[in-house]
């Protein structure tokens, strides 16, 4: 989620368990207490209000937007990350606004700005492409882009996912279709999960909605592959959860953890997680499970 509106909260003290239908299972919440995740290495300094983490495959490090004041005042940046916690380029790409979402397309990066995303190129950081919907914005948010590049935003303040084909922006899947304070996206499997105060998972065929968690989880910022096929979600200034696919819910958490829109090495086994107005980029160690 961008950085205007974090608070610090806990879901820690939950004790009820709720039936969702996620691939037709009951989801049982944990009742134990949080998982304490071991912390790797911290990130700090020349980060300002990190949002969003990414990684590059090809240069084997990492991307981390800095929003840096939510208005339009070009302080936002891009900074670079080597998978061992130093900043090779701090400023990387510099003059946003407020860069939150990103995703990686071939050898292009895709960033919201607040009311535009941009598109760089990934090895020179040249910008390729600036685009601007006609109509206002009031908080583009997270981005996704799918095999066929079709751009998906969020747009947290008007409660909508756009689509965006060749710089038209239709609202995704239709316009009467609202997902309440719209924040992060993952695309998998043909589908596409929309986080907010609820999740979401819509087919990109039918553009059937399906609510995955109706109840238990609110304010869903970052959605990423899991252990197993489950999915690992982040919690706005909170901690992370576990989503498997039989349903259950396991609770993440790490000295110093207050999470914004995260990062998943599932080969090295990382999670890297931005923390907002701390100004850090944590690497926590994925967890072990019986299965493996």
């Amino acid at each position: 989620m961008t950085g205007f509106c974090k608070v610090r909260w806990s879901m820690r003290t939950l004790t009820t368990c709720a039936t969702i239908i996620f691939s037709a299972a009951c989801h049982h919440v944990q009742t134990s207490g949080p998982r304490q995740l071991d912390v790797l290495w911290v990130a700090t300094g020349q980060m300002c209000e990190p949002e969003t983490v990414i990684f590059d495959p090809l240069k084997n490090d990492l991307i981390v937007s800095n929003i840096c004041g939510f208005r339009k005042n070009g302080n936002g940046y891009l900074s670079r990350l080597s998978l061992e916690g130093t900043l090779s380029d701090a400023r990387w790409i510099e003059g946003l606004n407020a860069p939150a979402g990103m995703a990686i397309n071939g050898r292009q990066i895709y960033v919201t700005d607040l009311d535009r995303y941009h598109i760089f190129d990934l090895d020179t950081g040249e910008n390729l492409s600036t685009v601007k919907p006609s109509f206002d914005v009031r908080a583009f948010n997270d981005i996704a882009v799918s095999a066929d590049e079709t751009v998906y935003i969020s747009d947290s303040f008007s409660n909508r996912v756009f689509a965006v084909n060749q710089g038209r922006f239709v609202q995704f899947p239709d316009s009467q279709t609202e997902f309440k304070f719209a924040n992060g996206l993952h695309l998998r499997n043909g589908s596409l999960y929309v986080g907010g105060n609820l999740l979401w998972k819509v087919d990109l065929k039918s553009n059937i909605i399906e609510t995955v968690n109706p109840e238990v989880l609110i304010d869903i910022d970052g959605i990423e592959n899991g252990l197993h096929g489950g999915l690992v979600l982040s919690i706005v200034g909170g901690n992370l959860w576990h989503f498997a696919p039989d349903g259950e819910l396991e609770e993440w958490t790490a000295p110093g953890l207050s999470s914004t829109n995260h990062a998943v090495l599932s080969d090295e086994k990382l999670i890297l997680v931005p923390t907002g107005y701390d100004n850090e980029v944590l690497a926590l160690r994925m967890p072990v499970t019986d299965k493996e």
